[in-house]
């Protein structure tokens, strides 16, 4: 992130950076297209989630959520963004250079993505992390990162046409690391 969009739009809290990664990412396209075939659009997102820790959230998206009245919305604000950012990515990609995309290089580590899901649906294990991989996959990840929003009681700001941009941005793959202690 650079440290002018992190002092002036406050990172990805703003909706502008949307607009800013796309147009960088434009270039970025054009310029590698003929030497990538897949493309991941954020590096271990899922980092942000432990928005405790003033690190992930500097690291990812520009922000020290601690600093912001309500941080864990802030953290949830900040992820739409990125969502939306990376549903207009692929659809670009797709669209002008048939490349793969992804959402996300998943860190094994982070908060597992199953932590979402209603209490009764949590698998343990490593079936939890498969099964938030699979829901990754399919953007029902989005989904229950808004359910659990609201469920929680928080405003996210959604512009009009970002439901539909996310339902036809879906990631075609996958990634992550697994990092051993």
């Amino acid at each position: 992130m650079p440290y002018h969009l992190v002092k002036e739009y406050s990172g990805w809290h703003s909706r502008k950076v949307v607009d800013f990664f796309v147009g960088f990412s434009k270039v970025v396209m054009r310029r590698y297209q003929h030497k990538m075939k897949y493309w991941m659009t954020f590096n271990e997102i899922n980092n942000q989630h432990n928005w405790q820790h003033p690190l992930f959230g500097y690291f990812c998206p520009g922000v020290i959520f601690t600093e912001h009245e309500k941080p864990e919305e802030t953290m949830y604000q900040v992820m739409h963004h990125q969502f939306v950012t990376s549903a207009k990515l692929v659809r670009l990609g797709h669209a002008r250079h048939q490349s793969q995309f992804s959402d996300w290089l998943y860190d094994r580590h982070a908060t597992d993505l199953s932590l979402f899901l209603p209490p009764g649906r949590r698998d343990a294990g490593a079936e939890g992390d498969a099964s938030a991989l699979c829901l990754q996959r399919r953007a029902d990840a989005r989904r229950l990162l808004s359910l659990h929003a609201e469920r929680v009681g928080y405003q996210i700001q959604m512009e009009a046409d970002d439901a539909e941009t996310l339902r036809n941005g879906c990631a075609d793959y996958v990634g992550f690391s697994y990092y051993t202690v």
